[in-house]
């Protein structure tokens, strides 16, 4: 399974939510499937968010 890994930064984190909350709506309607999110600070105290993904597998009857 390989697995991407997609981080996001804002300003706020109110606007850094949202951010999240719209590209997560992407990349399910995409075919991806969510593994995790996780929020952070970066050294500059930017909040920042990690979201990991991979391909759900599609099986065929």
């Amino acid at each position: 399974m390989k697995y991407r890994v997609v981080t996001l930064s804002a300003w706020f984190t109110g606007s850094l939510a949202r951010k999240v909350e719209s590209t997560l709506n992407e990349l399910t309607a995409d075919g991806y499937e969510i593994i995790g999110v996780s929020f952070s600070f970066n050294i500059l105290m930017i909040p920042k968010a990690f979201i990991t993904v991979t391909r759900s597998k599609v099986i065929s009857a």
